[in-house]
């Protein structure tokens, strides 16, 4: 797996939904924040104990929600 791409495919069929939203939002720890020159992701682990690495905009969550912001210190995720 390589860390630096985004979760799941992105041409995924409609109605299918990735690992990071089969899970609550506060089912998630954040474990790294990596910062580079162009874009800043997060480690996130989730109540399994499986690692995913998340960018800004990837989906999160039953809610439907997505990482709004990245900062050092935490992950912002909206929800709907």
């Amino acid at each position: 797996r390589d860390p630096f791409k985004e979760p799941g495919d992105r041409l995924q069929k409609i109605g299918q939904i990735s690992d990071l939203e089969k899970y609550d939002t506060t089912d998630f720890k954040l474990i790294a924040v990596m910062t580079g020159p162009k874009k800043i992701r997060a480690m996130i682990k989730d109540s399994a104990g499986k690692v995913h690495t998340v960018a800004v905009n990837a989906r999160v969550g039953k809610r439907k929600g997505y990482v709004r912001k990245i900062t050092t210190a935490s992950v912002i995720v909206r929800e709907v």
